[in-house]
């Protein structure tokens, strides 16, 4: 085949398969766990001899280790091998410092009893209706427009759906939050903010910029 022929083939194709737009998401956990190749769960990275041990961030599974060494997953020796990545099981939830800003955002607006947006009702549908026609056609004004309502709902002295008060959330970077409570400060824990956000339905995400695929 001519060279060409290969450029009308490939500007064929190109038309033909066409990107329309990237989007950037977070792996499940169950995707994570799929994609690993080894749960690491030693904290000793050698043996007594200098070796990796198996289980620790030196398994030989997340690639050759050592100069002659072989790549037990792809075959390959440490200077071709692409490395290969293993998953941590925490015992118990942390706060990821690179989505503090958003964890905070929705701690401002979510009751952290029932896990709805403080927004009432008759107007939760009209938001998400505006909400979703800004991501699609303007979303340089989506950002915006979400901040907005967030600050809306943070506003509220008292949650539209279960009644409760609304207790102020006090966020002290780099991934600190606090209940104020009557002037007190009260540290939330990763596992209570944890246990608010599973309280949030998935309808009211789009409300706080996210979406739940």
């Amino acid at each position: 085949m001519s060279y060409t022929t290969d450029i009308y083939r490939y500007r064929e194709l190109a038309s033909r398969y066409r990107i329309d737009s990237i989007k950037f998401g977070v792996l499940s956990p169950q995707i994570i766990r799929s994609m690993s190749v080894v749960e690491v769960t030693n904290d000793i990275p050698r043996d007594e001899i200098g070796a990796p041990v198996p289980g620790s961030v030196l398994d030989p599974r997340l690639g050759a280790p050592e100069p002659g060494s072989y790549c037990p997953i792809c075959g390959n020796d440490r200077d071709n091998c692409p490395g290969h990545f293993g998953h941590i099981d925490l015992a118990l939830p942390v706060v990821n410092v690179l989505f503090a800003d958003v964890i905070y955002r929705i701690l401002r607006g979510v009751c952290i009893n029932c896990g709805r947006i403080k927004i009432p009702e008759d107007e939760i549908e009209k938001l998400k209706k505006r909400a979703k026609f800004l991501r699609k056609h303007l979303p340089e004004l989506f950002d915006k427009f979400i901040k907005t309502v967030v600050k809306k709902a943070g506003e509220a002295k008292r949650c539209p759906h279960c009644g409760m008060e609304s207790v102020k959330i006090v966020f002290e970077k780099p991934y600190k939050y606090y209940k104020d409570e009557q002037g007190e400060k009260v540290e939330l824990m990763p596992s209570e903010i944890r246990e608010i956000f599973e309280r949030i339905p998935d309808e009211d995400l789009i409300l706080y910029g996210l979406d739940k695929d």
